[in-house]
């Protein structure tokens, strides 16, 4: 995302991004193992103390996932359609909306 929506905070559009990445953080507990975070969620979690020039925000998450660690059971795509997740538009891509309440 390069700019926030018009009428939307970036502090919504993190804390709604960062619950979304929990949820399916925990459907995934089954392969937390082969499971890293990686891209712009992990950076802004290990850098959140740090002096920015512009505010810091995201709405996507990603996680890499090592073949050699995944086990076979449960497959990938049923945790996350149980959870809610729709595919994306690309291999990989998965999205869930969520409003903030």
């Amino acid at each position: 995302m390069s700019r926030v929506p018009d009428g939307v905070s970036a502090e919504v559009i993190t804390i709604v991004a960062r619950r979304v990445l929990l949820d399916a953080l925990t459907a995934l507990q089954a392969h937390r193992d082969a499971i890293t975070l990686v891209g712009a969620q992990a950076v802004h979690l290990r850098t959140a103390s740090g002096e920015l020039t512009t505010p810091s925000y995201t709405s996507d998450a990603d996680l890499g996932i090592d073949p050699e660690v995944l086990d076979d059971e449960p497959l990938l795509e049923q945790i996350m359609a149980a959870a809610g997740f729709t595919r994306g538009p690309n291999p990989g891509h998965w999205r869930r909306p969520r409003e903030d309440r």
